[in-house]
């Protein structure tokens, strides 16, 4: 079967309404209503729009945000080295990698743990993974070499353990009457997020609002051209920042500035979407064909890899990807809403969930209709409607400032608004009137009124690691 899909036409242009507005629309009869200012489906569900419903929103301070926050508090290590065979009951000699180093040359591994070394490597010595316990380093800096010795007389390395092995590490046994443990601390991590502005603006010359063309009514009841104008800005400005919250960058062209009022240049902003985050920070799925069943399987092995124990997952995808899934016989893909508050108020504006429950994960499925916006994602040239991104149910206490001084939790996904200090930059909007009827204050001598609308605002992208982008080969 094929099908042939016909051009979607749009005749918005960077211009204001003006009289040419006018003739276009003479021709229409006044009995002409039209029920709806904006088409949703221009626009569809974003990013913007799910942390709005979810409420993930938090002021910020500056433009740049500083987010810290504390890794998983165990670790493995990675050895540098080989680790030979020997004799039943032998010590064993290793070097860690030198990513284990921190700044100040310390690691993890301290003398008194204990390492667990594979039953692969230890032939039939051990009927499990074999203790040995750190008993000596020697060495200076980051080129520490460890001394271990084994629980059991009957241990024996048989195969090599070959180097880049990442090995368990537990607390070791004490004596009594002996020295104690070593102590450990968890530093904290920081990433800076930045923020990027939008704007949009309306513009209606003089005489246009008052001619007669039909009743386009609001739902507040007010009409007019003027309402017109600055709900369709309004709504691009929503558009712009779903589009930036996706696929935003910070931009790095030093030659990407703009004048201001006294003819300086200025950097241009921009945050880093949520997109780019998954292709530098997230894991990957990627599946052939259809997505099946076994692929949500695989999706728990990624998250236990990157620490994720929550059981709630919420699961975006494009239109082809949402057919791939029910194509692939899961008929127990139940429709209906509740569940997490991020359900709720979704289902409340018409948009429906389908959820799974496979290997104790509890999927939230939400198809993207703004994937398949033939005026955007859905052009031919590219494939969101085969892909989707998965977004584990987490929270996390972080800190933010330069100096970590105020505590927040935040979801792994958070919506910043500048706001601080008296100036709000979440929505600003006004308007600037020239030599027009409407009863707006001259702030020049044209003809006309213009609109002006501002936001400025940074995705906060928490635990990055542990969100996984789907697509298709």
């Amino acid at each position: 079967m094929a099908t042939t899909n016909q051009a979607v036409s749009s005749n918005t242009v960077t211009a204001g309404y003006n009289q040419q507005f006018n003739t276009i629309y003479d021709a229409m009869l006044k009995p002409q209503v039209f029920g709806k200012l904006i088409d949703l489906y221009g626009h569809g569900l974003g990013i913007f729009d799910m942390l709005h419903f979810a409420n993930n929103i938090i002021d910020v301070k500056g433009k740049k945000q500083t987010v810290w926050s504390q890794g998983a508090i165990q670790r493995p290590i990675t050895t540098l080295t080989n680790i030979s065979t020997g004799s039943a009951g032998a010590d064993i000699t290793f070097k860690v990698d030198t990513s284990e180093y921190d700044t100040n040359n310390k690691t993890f591994l301290a003398i008194n743990d204990a390492i667990l070394i594979p039953e692969d490597y230890m032939g039939s010595t051990s009927n499990g993974p074999a203790k040995y316990q750190i008993m000596s380093k020697s060495g200076t800096t980051n080129d520490i070499t460890y001394t271990a010795s084994p629980f059991l007389n009957a241990y024996q390395i048989t195969v090599q353990v070959p180097l880049g092995t990442k090995l368990m590490v537990t607390g070791g046994n004490y004596a009594p009457g002996s020295q104690g443990a070593s102590a450990k601390s968890r530093g904290w991590t920081s990433v800076d997020y930045y923020t990027a502005i939008k704007r949009r603006a309306f513009h209606i010359e003089g005489s246009t609002q008052s001619e007669e063309r039909w009743q386009d009514k609001l739902k507040n009841g007010a009409t007019g051209m003027f309402h017109k104008a600055s709900v369709e800005a309004d709504f691009l400005l929503s558009s712009d920042m779903n589009d930036e919250l996706f696929l935003g960058e910070e931009p790095d062209n030093t030659s990407l500035v703009m004048s201001n009022r006294d003819s300086d240049s200025n950097a241009v902003r921009g945050t880093k979407g949520l997109w780019r985050h998954l292709e530098s920070n997230g894991c990957s799925q990627e599946y052939t064909d259809n997505y099946e069943i076994a692929d949500f399987d695989d999706v728990k092995d990624v998250f236990r890899s990157q620490g994720v124990i929550n059981q709630a997952a919420l699961f975006a995808v494009g239109s082809g990807l949402m057919r791939s899934i029910e194509n692939s016989g899961l008929d127990f893909l139940k429709e209906y809403s509740g569940g997490t508050d991020l359900m709720k108020n979704m289902d409340q504006v018409g948009i429906k969930f389908k959820k799974i429950l496979k290997n104790s994960i509890l999927y939230s499925i939400v198809e993207l209709a703004t994937f398949d916006n033939p005026q955007t994602y859905g052009l031919s040239a590219y494939d969101w409607k085969n892909r989707g991104f998965i977004v584990p149910n987490e929270f996390g206490s972080a800190k933010l400032g330069d100096y970590g001084s105020e505590t927040v939790t935040l979801s792994n996904l958070t919506l910043g608004n500048k706001n601080y200090n008296g100036e709000n930059r979440t929505r600003v909007s006004g308007v600037l009137g020239g030599v027009n009827g409407m009863g707006y204050r001259f702030v020049d001598t044209y003809d006309d009124v213009r609109g002006e609308l501002l936001a400025e605002f940074m995705l906060i992208a928490t635990k990055r690691n542990q969100m996984i982008k789907v697509t298709k080969a």
